[in-house]
């Protein structure tokens, strides 16, 4: 995708991203690995593909859906954060319905 697209949220579809079919157990919130995002005077050029994700419940395990801009700024997904950004840009994000919407 080249053209300029709109400021919508970013989603993906688990469809679009089979080899992720394994790991995803349904809603929840998730730090997801967006290969190729790109944006340019604020609007997105390229929204990329989700290349991997971790549940914040697996990452977090007192995680509470709540509290999430706590979680976010929690030391404890240093390393889970350094491991998705080898993949991609990192977007926090919700799976619901099959499809990872970023928050």
């Amino acid at each position: 995708m080249s053209e300029n697209l709109d400021n919508t949220p970013l989603s993906y579809h688990l469809d679009d991203s089979p080899t992720l079919e394994a790991k995803y157990r349904g809603p929840g919130y998730a730090l997801g690995a967006v290969m190729g995002l790109q944006a340019q005077q604020e609007r997105f050029v390229n929204r990329g593909q989700l290349v991997d994700f971790v549940y914040f419940a697996d990452a977090l395990p007192d995680f509470e859906p709540a509290k999430l801009d706590a979680a976010i700024d929690d030391v404890r997904l240093g390393p889970t954060v350094r491991h998705l950004s080898v993949f991609g840009v990192v977007v926090v994000g919700m799976w619901a319905d099959r499809i990872f919407t970023g928050v």
